[in-house]
């Protein structure tokens, strides 16, 4: 009866024990396979894990922007050409007393010492003073520099008691068409302000008239003009 009970004793131990031991092996293997979730978890929620990447970029970042800026630059600016204004430009003869007499382009608005200039400047025998330099030049333009010599010819320059420089007639009893200025034109028959004006104009273009018959190389001048002004002038 007695071994019986410890039989009996050592089976409920021996049972106690095997429960035991599998409710602790069925523990722990929760405990790690919950770990493992929790870490797999832990992994996709911070980014960790594998991730699908997007398709490659054509441009880096800022490149997109900066050719834009550039693009706008552009459009606002626009090329330069066309913002330049076009300069007109004139072609004028110049002859005579000057270092290198040809033809020359010049920007309108130039004056005629500046195609003296263009022109090396007066040869020392020039007569210098006997143009206008201040006078606007035209397109077309023929510019004749006398000398001394050849200016005297035409008629010479005396300064006044003022210092003007204004011109003497060198024949008192008639206009010299050389030298008359616009007022002293007028004076003769047929002859108003713009013929006068004429006159003056073409001979700084052309120069000093070689004879009294040239006058009518002018605009509005011919034969039956000139025939009532041939005994009133001279050069």
């Amino acid at each position: 009866m007695k071994y019986l009970r410890l039989k009996w004793m050592k089976a409920i131990i021996t049972a106690a024990l095997m429960l035991s031991a599998g409710i602790c092996y069925s523990c722990s293997h929760r405990e790690e396979g919950g770990f493992y979730g929790i870490q797999e978890e832990t992994l996709i929620l911070s980014g960790e894990g594998p991730s699908v990447q997007d398709g490659p970029s054509d441009s880096a970042p800022g490149e997109t922007d900066e050719v834009q800026t550039q693009e706008e630059e552009t459009e606002e600016t626009g090329p330069q050409d066309s913002r330049e204004e076009t300069k007109t430009m004139c072609f004028v003869h110049i002859s005579g007393a000057v270092w290198h007499p040809g033809v020359y382009e010049l920007e309108e608005g130039s004056r005629i010492y500046q195609a003296v200039e263009a022109a090396g400047g007066f040869l020392p025998e020039a007569d210098e003073g006997y143009l206008n330099l201040a006078a606007l030049i035209a397109d077309g333009m023929k510019i004749t520099v006398l000398t001394k010599e050849e200016a005297q010819s035409a008629g010479a320059w005396e300064a006044d008691e003022g210092g003007s420089g204004q011109q003497k007639e060198t024949v008192s009893e008639k206009v010299n068409i050389n030298t008359a200025t616009k007022d002293q034109l007028m004076t003769l028959t047929g002859i108003g302000e713009v013929r006068a004006e004429d006159i003056i104009a073409y001979r700084q273009e052309h120069g000093p008239f070689r004879q009294i018959e040239d006058i009518m190389q002018v605009s509005g001048i011919k034969e039956a003009a000139f025939a009532k002004i041939k005994d009133d002038i001279t050069v």
